[in-house]
């Protein structure tokens, strides 16, 4: 008499576990679109610093006068983290389109940055 053992189901990975240890696609994009979000949090800080601008993006002002510079900090990076893995989990089912989610993103933070940038330096 064999005795008929159930089959064990495949075991489900989930979203962490995937962004923690398999290897990202689109390295060179998500470390640039890193660099750059590092960079708009800089200028941010230097403007609302120097008293040269005000934080134009409507969500972030209410973060930046609720909870100041720290909370500003915490939810630009949160906003960082949600693009770089939504971007991550794009790139499981369409590469082309996480690229251009990342390169816009970029092309975006680069414009912001130059813009604060010429503020900064030249006003």
């Amino acid at each position: 008499m064999s005795e008929v053992s159930p089959e064990t189901p495949p075991r489900r990975v989930g979203l962490l576990h995937r962004l923690l240890y398999r290897r990202l696609a689109l390295t060179q994009e998500t470390c640039l679109f890193i660099l750059l979000s590092t960079l708009d949090v800089l200028m941010t800080s230097l403007l609302l610093y120097a008293n040269k601008a005000r934080e134009f993006n409507p969500v972030a002002n209410y973060v930046l006068h609720e909870f100041g510079l720290d909370g500003l900090l915490a939810f630009k990076l949160s906003m960082v983290f949600f693009v770089i893995i939504v971007a991550q989990e794009i790139a499981r089912y369409r590469l082309s389109l996480a690229r251009w989610v990342l390169n816009f993103g970029s092309t975006v933070l680069s414009i912001v940055v130059l813009y604060s940038a010429v503020i900064y330096f030249f006003t």
